[in-house]
């Protein structure tokens, strides 16, 4: 947090949430009060680039010191794959972490380039809605030099944050760093808000998301709780009346509360809940049978 300073006088808000309030909850009042009061801007920019550092350090933290490469993602893709016959398989997480392309490697699907998400000749897409740790928007204005060091092309692109024009040109980068020639980089990590209104991804991977549902005959949910407004009346737009549904979310209570919220918004299927954790439901091989239906 040292390494982007404009942030500090929001920090205080979201260290001591009043009871109830989420940080999603205090990030979305912060970004509602931008139009009146513009310092929020380079404020919650500078949040974006801390989730950038953060999120990246504490995965190379995991993987490499922590689960020495091994993940319950990997395991449950080589589920999938065993199962799997000639069908696309398509993977869309909401979460900024690399955890996923990491697994992809696992399955042949290995993700390299920005193009690899969505690569024809792969077996498996993968969609970030919100965006990933990995991931740069080129900056077409202002003018920056990328020649400085990677700390100062930061504070510079905060700073001038609301004179930017970003491209739709998005750009896989090694670590998290908005250092790239010709043009600098912002962090394509949407700000985490309760009712996200905005996707941050390229447009083609959204096309290809599109493409996909109609198509969809099962979908596995995995802890995510169904509240993301415009991405549920996606795919109550999209999907058949026909798919069929497991959900996985720490437990029956909590895959029971998914499955109420995608009733709410009237996305038809037929609806599975499993009463297992994530691991465990790997590791017991739950959904065999609903791989192979």
């Amino acid at each position: 947090m040292q390494r982007f300073p404009a942030c500090f006088p929001i920090v205080p808000y979201l260290q001591q949430r009043p009871s109830g309030q989420t940080v999603e909850n205090i990030l979305e009042k912060l970004r509602d009060e931008s139009p009146e009061y513009p310092e929020r801007i380079r404020q919650l920019a500078s949040v974006r680039y801390y989730l950038q550092a953060l999120l990246s350090r504490v995965v190379a933290i995991w993987t490499d010191d922590v689960g020495k490469g091994i993940t319950s993602y990997k395991t449950l893709l080589d589920q999938i794959e065993r199962r799997r016959k000639d069908d696309r398989v398509c993977l869309v997480t909401f979460n900024y972490d690399t955890m996923l392309e990491d697994a992809l490697a696992v399955v042949g699907a290995a993700v390299r380039r920005i193009g690899d998400y969505i690569s024809p000749n792969s077996r498996y897409w993968l969609i970030k809605p919100h965006g990933s740790v990995n991931w740069g928007r080129e900056i077409e204005h202002p003018a920056i030099d990328v020649s400085r060091p990677s700390e100062k092309i930061d504070s510079d692109v905060i700073a001038k944050v609301h004179e930017l024009r970003l491209t739709q040109n998005y750009v896989v980068v090694p670590e998290a760093t908005t250092r790239a020639k010709p043009l600098p980089l912002f962090p394509a990590i949407a700000i985490p808000v309760e009712t996200k209104s905005e996707y941050e991804c390229p447009p083609e991977h959204l096309d290809k998301l599109r493409e996909c549902l109609p198509n969809a005959t099962r979908i596995l949910v995995i802890g995510w709780r169904a509240t993301e407004h415009h991405f549920l009346k996606l795919l109550a737009e999209k999907l058949p009346a026909n798919v069929r549904w497991l959900v996985v979310a720490g437990g029956a209570e909590g895959a029971q509360e998914v499955i109420g919220n995608l009733n709410a918004v009237g996305i038809p299927g037929d609806y599975q809940a499993s009463d297992l954790g994530f691991s465990r439901f790997v590791v017991h091989r739950e959904g065999d049978g609903f791989f192979g239906s």
